[in-house]
């Protein structure tokens, strides 16, 4: 049995809760939040034993395999020292990993020193809609990948307000001081997303969008990512829009489109676009069964866990990922193009994980 805790219990954590229940050999045992009455909730639901409100004394008095955190972007560079330092040597973090490229390296020479497992919790990527589509892009079916194209948006409020809500009383989405905008909340899986399937080093980025004067966060996020073997990436992400998590992979002989791939409700669907001649698209849709996402990213974690699997998302990708969206913002910021500089020794083990891969 694994044996788990988790810090922070706000909404996030509902979907572990009950993707841990589905798990025979994986429980949380214990439940911390700034809330005590949060956590003693959560625990409640959710089968917990032990409550605490301070997530230092939780791994000081509970022997924990891992940790989960479901806490703000802002929190997780801290919680991940405190915890590797504390001798929990397999924690799953909810995206985003860190807010900076460096941050970001510091976790992954951290991880790599202790022989710790650290996950980005990039949840759609164990869904079978998603596993569906990587089997036929790295079969071939689609021939050589030429663009990603990734969107993530839907409507968060207006972008300004005359007067906006104090800091402490706006939802985490409208804080800066906690990651909140649309780069590490929702962009974040565009931009997964696109060097995934991209499967090189990203080498530049530009991108325009909007940054609301009012709540000081960027509120939409539209960029370019080049990568090292000429494939393209292009991503959206915009709370001034309707809901939309489309996800397209263009080849030469055809392309992958996924009307919703971050977050799946029910089946999921793959569709097969090619063109047999100029001007008319044929289409095929794959259907794949409904999957708890949460869950099955739950069971790779325990199987990396246990060293009996890798895990679908590697720290080193998060730590790439990481850097893309730095980029991104600050070329959002200048109207510029932005080089992605990536430190060699993370360049050359992200490298050998896309080889690995294939």
């Amino acid at each position: 049995m694994l044996r788990l805790g988790i810090i922070g219990c706000g909404g996030i954590a509902a979907a572990h809760g009950k993707a841990a229940q589905q798990i025979k050999d994986l429980r949380f045992v214990a439940a911390c939040d700034v809330r005590r009455a949060a956590a003693a909730d959560w625990a409640a639901t959710y089968g917990a034993e032990a409550v605490y409100d301070d997530y230092r004394e939780m791994l000081k008095a509970e022997a924990l395999d891992g940790v989960l955190l479901a806490t703000w972007p802002n929190q997780h560079r801290e919680q991940i020292e405190v915890c590797l330092a504390a001798g929990i040597r397999n924690i799953l973090c909810e995206k985003a990993l860190t807010m900076t490229g460096a941050q970001a390296g510091e976790i992954w020479h951290l991880a790599c020193r202790s022989g710790a497992l650290v996950m980005e919790g990039f949840m759609y990527r164990h869904h079978p809609a998603i596993r569906r589509l990587e089997q036929m892009i790295f079969a071939g079916e689609i021939g050589r990948v030429d663009n990603i194209r990734a969107e993530f948006g839907w409507d968060n409020g207006p972008l300004e307000m005359d007067a906006p809500p104090a800091l402490e009383k706006r939802n985490w989405r409208l804080r800066s001081d906690c990651g909140g905008g649309v780069p590490f909340d929702a962009a974040c899986y565009a931009v997964n997303a696109a060097g995934h399937f991209a499967r090189a080093c990203p080498s530049r980025v530009y991108a325009t969008g909007t940054m609301s004067k009012s709540l000081g966060v960027i509120m939409r996020l539209f960029g370019l990512i080049e990568y090292r073997n000429g494939v393209t990436g292009i991503i959206s992400s915009s709370h001034g829009q309707q809901f939309s998590q489309e996800l397209q992979v263009e080849g030469t002989r055809g392309h992958l489109f996924v009307p919703v791939a971050w977050t799946i409700a029910g089946e999921g669907t793959v569709e097969h676009r090619c063109a047999p001649t100029w001007g008319q698209v044929a289409a095929t849709r794959h259907n794949v069964p409904a999957t708890d996402s949460y869950a099955a990213q739950l069971r790779n974690f325990a199987a990396a866990a246990r060293k009996e699997a890798a895990p679908l998302v590697p720290l080193v990708e998060s730590v790439v990922n990481t850097h893309v969206i730095a980029a991104l913002i600050e070329s959002q910021r200048t109207r510029q193009p932005v080089d992605v500089e990536l430190p060699p020794e993370i360049a050359a083990a992200y490298d050998a994980t896309l080889q690995e891969a294939l």
